[in-house]
């Protein structure tokens, strides 16, 4: 056995595993649908093979004096399960994991615990659905893989099963830990972390969203999602934008995700967490292993730009961060200690990731593979926006906080998106107060069925409503009242005494039944004893 120092992101992920060992957001499933004639021996031959190339997927992990080593082991087999169900899979939409007896076997699955100081870090269970049909399960704790990783290791069991030969790695993943721990330590390191923090500054912005719940005191971690899927023609327009402004598809659609986030009432200095593969090194391009590296992307968007300004914005801070992308996340938050009181992640509340390996075309052993998305049970965020790129459209999902957002407002805001990413491909020149989050059919009726309650009606500065619980001016018919307010979730409208998330006070109050000027509120009291 050899023993070798864990890696920095390992490190924290074995913080988190220690925190709660049952907690399944580090979990990372998964799931693929084989259609035609498997042989399960030959593919179980084909994973000892991935195992024995692969040292990380033979490690185990031990505390010693409060540094963690990772173990690798001669032999540390791979767990796998095969289970035949009962009956075939009933005849309803897709995924197949909608189907009861499905989702409880994956569900049980995704959720056991790893026991990472003695056991592998990763576990596989085949389902017999028919004869030839079958659901190929794989799971793996995060401290031993990532996004990338997942490609390689179906690449790598293809070749396997097939019997094709792989050069062996050049290097295993304990030789890069063990060689970024060396490079990236003293002046080099106190140079980068300077660089963070004179971006970040001292307490860097929390990002508040008007949530449908107030956030807990300690997280469940509990989360759901909601999928969409973009039309060809807006896809393409979106990467026109981008093109014509000398931006990357990533760029584009992180400065789409801003803007929303600063209509929603986020304000206009934020700080979103998003994901870089780390992977420029071409000897570590083949191996499995955690290589991704999560930093936070500050983005401006103060002064109401156009679009086409924010997105050269977002352009240049992506830059930045991509120059300093070797800094680990877990040394910027030693160097900074942001506050934690409420019991969020301190550096940022929201991801974006652009992901690459739902495009990859899948292949095992000439058998028809089809990835099939689980359901979302845990998130680390507030809000996570994933977008995959495949050849004719982009797909998404919207991952949210089920502690903080019900369903019903996950869908609105991805429709929200939707719209808005179609108006800034039409007119990249809008500022970003001026996009719609609708059609402006459904924002007429919308406003006409506010008005019909008889109540007053919140708009925003350009006559729209805005979403729920994001402040706007206060209208009795035609005349703008001077309060603020927001909607409720029934539809009619709070009225603001204070200031609203967005830190605008409003200009009138109320005061025994009367508007007064905020100035006056006091004599106003006074006056009505």
């Amino acid at each position: 056995m050899l023993e070798f120092p864990a890696s920095y992101a390992q490190e924290r992920m074995w913080f988190f595993h220690r925190l709660d060992r049952a907690n399944p957001s580090y979990h990372v499933p998964l799931l693929l649908r084989l259609c035609g004639r498997l042989d399960p021996e030959r593919l179980e031959r084909a994973l000892e093979r991935v195992t024995d190339r692969h040292e990380i997927l033979r490690t185990t992990y031990t505390d010693e004096g409060g540094e963690l080593r990772q173990r690798v082991h001669d032999r540390l087999p791979v767990p796998f399960d095969r289970i035949a169900l009962a009956a075939p899979p009933a005849d309803g939409p897709s995924p197949v994991t909608r189907d009861p007896a499905v989702a409880t076997l994956v569900g049980e699955f995704v959720r056991a615990p790893f026991d990472l100081a003695a056991g592998p870090p990763l576990r596989v269970r085949l389902l017999r659905l028919a004869a030839d049909d079958h659901l190929l399960m794989l799971c793996q704790h995060h401290i031993a893989t990532d996004g990338w990783s997942l490609g390689v290791l179906v690449g790598e069991l293809d070749a396997a099963y097939r019997d094709v030969p792989l050069p062996e790695p050049a290097i295993q993943y304990a030789d890069y830990a063990e060689w970024r721990r060396a490079t990236l330590t003293g002046d080099a390191l106190d140079a980068e972390l300077d660089h963070w923090r004179s971006r970040l500054g001292a307490n860097p912005p929390r990002l508040a969203l008007p949530t449908d719940r107030p956030r807990p005191q300690e997280p469940t971690f509990r989360g759901a999602r909601v999928d969409f899927a973009l039309s060809p023609e807006t896809s393409d327009a979106i990467r026109a934008v981008g093109r014509r402004h000398g931006a990357s598809l990533y760029m584009t659609v992180l400065a789409a995700w801003s803007a929303l986030l600063h209509r929603y009432g986020a304000g206009g200095d934020l700080v979103i967490g998003t994901l870089l593969a780390n992977r420029e090194n071409e000897q570590v391009a083949p191996l499995l292993g955690l290589f991704v590296n999560t930093l936070p992307v500050r983005v401006d968007l103060t002064g109401e730009p156009a679009f086409a300004e924010l997105l050269g914005r977002v352009r240049t801070a992506t830059l930045d961060v991509l120059a300093h992308q070797d800094t680990p996340t877990e040394k910027i938050i030693e160097r900074l200690r942001p506050g934690r009181e409420d019991g969020g992640n301190p550096l940022f509340q929201v991801l974006f990731a652009l992901q690459n390996f739902a495009g990859q075309h899948l292949e095992l052993g000439g058998l028809d593979v089809e990835r099939v998305d689980d359901e979302e049970e845990s998130t680390r965020f507030d809000l996570e926006l994933h977008v995959w790129e495949h050849p004719g459209h982009l797909r998404g999902a919207l991952v949210f906080d089920t502690d903080l957002f019900d369903r019903a407002t996950a869908e609105r805001m991805v429709e929200h998106l939707r719209t808005l990413l179609a108006a800034v491909s039409a007119d990249p020149g809008a500022p970003l107060a001026t996009l719609p989050l609708r059609p402006e059919e459904d924002e007429r009726r919308l406003r006409d069925r506010l008005a019909a309650g008889g109540g007053p009606v919140v708009l925003d500065g350009h006559g729209r409503v805005p979403p729920e619980g994001v402040p706007g001016d206060v209208w009795e018919g035609s005349r703008r009242t001077g309060e603020r307010g927001r909607v409720r979730p029934d539809g009619t409208a709070e009225i603001l005494t204070e200031a609203g998330p967005d830190g605008r006070l409003p200009d009138l109050v109320r005061a025994d039944g009367r508007r007064v000027l905020r100035a006056d509120l006091e004599d106003a009291l006074l006056r009505a004893e």
